[in-house]
């Protein structure tokens, strides 16, 4: 008989312990402990953590699990020590062994006929290492000494402890609950007497979840006939114990296209195999790892990895990329000889371009543009590729032939009133509708030769403005301003035909420097005279 564990739970597994009491025609709840009455407790194993349910009797005094995957190295459960229908049970101890190799009793749990209200009633635990529970079982005997809930005796039904295991390596051990140890019996009635018991045996067995190895495959879900795939299966060991002579095959719908003996596979290693594969007809090949068992490994679901990758030509439905290389966009100071030069990078079917939203024209090159007027311009162009998906792209450009236009030229002060401690500022307006302006200049010559640049200043909007520095009384002034626009078209107030030129006048007009001079003169003459006239007076 074998006890089903439910994968993905920790299970508890419940053990009734019945109290037969054999007393003849006494009633049971009148009757009193007599020594040597040889009352039998039963301990019997239940296949449900239902508490309540029908024991199971086993006639040769075992009980087996057969455990799944949740029962590997690390999974914990626990094993209850129940009793039922006792009449004034009054003291009782127990025992466990087991193998420690394979299972660790980490701790128990007390049940609810424990009673805390002194000392006297307490409950203690020592593991003591001994060489073998007589099975052939190595572990520890871990002898558990309890006290009753209550002073007088228990009657009814409750838990008398509860073991809490875990596993801690992959064997066979024998869970023996025992209620007897090196301290003595350990059922007693009111009396301190020796109550006669059996038990059932557990027998504990992982092996058969042995699990050495598992294998990972690394594979596309499809490809191309002609395409090339690096194809890698791996196999890592999982176990308790390093493995040799591990054999790693790379099948390809049966066929092994790779494979190895690994002389020696460590615990926690892995080792992994490629090929390369270049399927060139269209199916579905199944691709798989494999790994074969190792000796003592029962699990092997995990030895074995598959993939279906399909092989066929894959429906084209992506556009072609087209670069146009030129126009670019920026502004062109030409309104001919503008290229269209592009690139699409796979073959086409159909090629053509639409200049500002017309109809497309076809073209099966690169062509030169018709002559463009000043605007800007959006030409896109388009190409069908030979699955019938069209790309296309766009380019916004710019054609400015025109220059800018310089207007409302002054200069402060005027030209006919320039004196030699003025600096003269220069002011215009320059505008350019298509491309903006790029910068004016103001060139000036006080007629030696040499022109003078300066940058005028963009003060405000279309305002520019620039400063001619002093010049000496009688210097002649020329200036020139020069605009250009973003498509490097220039203009110059020459071109417009303006004339710019100023005089530097004296301070004072030719009208008031003469009468003074004259008077300055008079006044050099008439002085001398008037001294000579005195001093003939004086001689008389």
């Amino acid at each position: 008989m074998k006890l089903k564990v439910v994968s993905g739970i920790m299970l508890t597994l419940l053990f009734m312990s019945m109290l037969t009491l054999a007393f003849g025609g006494i009633p049971a709840a009148l009757a009193a402990f007599v020594p040597g009455t040889g009352e039998t407790v039963k301990i019997n194993l239940v296949d449900t953590a239902d508490p309540t349910a029908s024991p199971v009797t086993y006639p040769d005094g075992q009980a087996y699990i057969e455990l799944n995957d949740t029962y590997n190295i690390g999974h914990s459960f626990t094993v209850w020590l129940n009793i039922t229908d006792v009449t004034e049970l009054r003291l009782y101890g127990a025992g466990v062994t087991y193998d420690d190799t394979v299972l660790g009793c980490t701790s128990y749990e007390e049940g609810e006929f424990f009673y805390r209200a002194d000392a006297q009633y307490r409950t203690s635990i020592v593991n003591q290492p001994i060489l073998s529970d007589g099975t052939g079982f190595l572990g520890y005997y871990n002898h558990v000494s309890w006290a009753l809930k209550k002073p007088g005796n228990v009657t009814g039904t409750g838990t008398l402890a509860a073991f809490n295991f875990t596993v801690v390596g992959w064997g066979v051990t024998k869970i023996d609950i025992m209620l007897s140890g090196a301290q003595g019996a350990v059922l007693q009635d009111p009396l301190d007497n020796d109550i006669d018991f059996n038990t059932v045996d557990i027998i504990f067995d992982n092996t058969g979840l042995a699990e050495a190895l598992t294998v990972s495959l690394e594979a596309p879900d499809a490809l191309e006939p002609g395409e090339s795939s690096l194809l890698n299966a791996t196999v890592e060991n999982i176990g308790i114990k390093n493995e040799t002579d591990v054999n790693l095959q790379l099948l390809i719908n049966g066929t092994a296209f790779n494979s190895t003996t690994i002389p020696e596979l460590s615990v926690g290693s892995s080792y992994t195999i490629d090929y390369l594969w270049t399927p060139t007809t269209e199916a579905t090949y199944n691709v798989t790892a494999y790994a074969e068992p190792v000796t003592g490994e029962t699990v092997t679901e995990n030895n074995v990895a598959t993939k279906l990758v399909s092989v066929y030509t894959i429906p084209d439905t992506t556009p072609p990329t087209i670069s146009i290389l030129s126009p670019e966009n920026k502004t062109y100071a030409v309104s001919t000889d503008i290229a269209l030069t592009f690139t699409v990078n796979e073959p086409t079917s159909w090629m053509g371009y639409s200049l500002n939203g017309q109809p497309n024209v076809t073209i099966t090159e690169n062509i030169t543009l018709p002559a463009l007027p000043d605007e800007v311009h959006h030409i896109g162009v388009y190409a069908n590729d030979t699955a019938g998906n069209m790309g296309w792209s766009t380019v916004y450009f710019t054609v400015d032939t025109t220059p800018p236009n310089i207007t409302a030229v002054s200069q402060t002060p005027l030209e006919n009133n320039v004196q030699p401690e003025d600096e003269v500022k220069v002011n215009a307006t320059v505008t350019d509708d298509l491309s903006g302006v790029k910068q004016v200049t103001l060139n000036y010559t006080n007629g030696n030769g040499t022109w003078i640049i300066v940058d005028m200043a963009n003060l405000e909007g279309n305002f520019w403005n620039a400063t001619i520095p002093k010049f000496p009384y009688c210097t002649n002034v020329t200036y020139v301003i020069k605009a250009e626009d973003n498509a490097n078209n220039t203009i110059t107030t020459e071109e417009l035909e303006y004339e710019l030129q100023y005089h530097v006048i004296p301070e004072f007009p030719i009208a008031i420097i003469l009468p003074l001079f004259m008077f300055s003169v008079l006044i050099a003459v008439a002085l001398p005279k008037k001294i000579r006239c005195k001093v003939v007076a004086k001689t008389t």
